[in-house]
């Protein structure tokens, strides 16, 4: 099976500033070759697909992505501050601790990993900022 791609290569320059170049190649097996000119990515057809709707999409999928994050992280930021919480919390952990369901190590060890890892950080950042603009939007 062939995989024609591209890659972009970014020169960074004080006396010309910033340049690029497209580097298309095809992967076939475990092999990456140049591509030829019938097997090249066509970037203004794929600008175009892209279209009026790529903010959209976008602000979609980092919304999906985050409120499953989100979510992670609450679980695991709430359940670990239960034992200072309410007694229901407590008992609901105890119970889970129980049933080996829930390993207060592990669910930290896994926020820091969604802390340092970049397209977490990236999805966090971004879905805080989206949510933020729509609440603005609504006047909340």
């Amino acid at each position: 099976m062939e995989d024609n791609s591209f890659s972009l290569l970014l020169e960074l320059n004080k006396r010309r500033g910033l340049t690029y170049e497209l580097i298309h190649h095809t992967k076939k097996g475990d092999l990456v070759h140049l591509s030829t000119q019938e097997n090249r990515i066509d970037i203004e057809l794929l600008n175009l697909l892209i279209g009026t709707d790529y903010e959209i999409e976008h602000e979609r999928m980092v919304l999906e992505a985050f409120d499953s994050i989100k979510r992670r992280l609450s679980n695991t930021v709430f359940l670990t501050s239960a034992i200072f919480g309410r007694v229901k919390s407590l008992f609901r952990l105890i119970i889970l601790r129980i049933l080996r369901r829930y390993d207060i190590r592990k669910e930290c060890s896994d926020l820091l990993y969604i802390l340092r890892n970049e397209s977490y950080f990236y999805i966090l950042k971004n879905g805080i900022e989206i949510t933020r603009n729509k609440n603005n939007e609504r006047g909340f």
